[in-house]
């Protein structure tokens, strides 16, 4: 969960950020704007501020969604899916003794019938 959600939070304070930084620019001309305007300013800063605050909800309710998926994306495994992968390495490793077996099997039974060929060669 670590990188995932490090990256998440990372671009989520980078949005933040970037809002902060628009909302100040904004402003800025909306103050360079009130010398010629006089009133406006006033609107024009709440107006700003009104969507500053809009944007960062939205970057707050995108950044919880996301921590949902993440959590979901990388839940630990459940009881039952560490039985099955701990049966599915003991299938495993019972296999490869199994069929290692089966060769030294063979091997000997090769053995065996080659000496049992040549006994039966040196009594006739």
């Amino acid at each position: 969960m670590g990188k995932l959600l490090a990256a998440q939070q990372k671009i989520q304070e980078t949005i933040e950020s970037t809002i902060g930084k628009a909302e100040e620019q904004y402003l800025s001309l909306s103050e360079k704007s009130a010398e010629l305007t006089g009133n406006l300013h006033t609107q024009n800063k709440d107006v700003a501020k009104k969507a500053g605050s809009k944007l960062r909800e939205l970057n707050e309710k995108a950044g919880d969604a996301l921590a949902e998926l993440i959590a979901k994306l990388e839940k630990e495994p459940t009881t039952e899916e560490k039985v099955i992968e701990a049966v599915d390495k003991a299938a495993d490793a019972t296999k490869s003794v199994v069929e290692k077996t089966a060769t030294k099997v063979k091997k000997a039974t090769k053995k065996v019938e080659k000496v049992a060929k040549e006994a039966k060669e040196a009594i006739a």
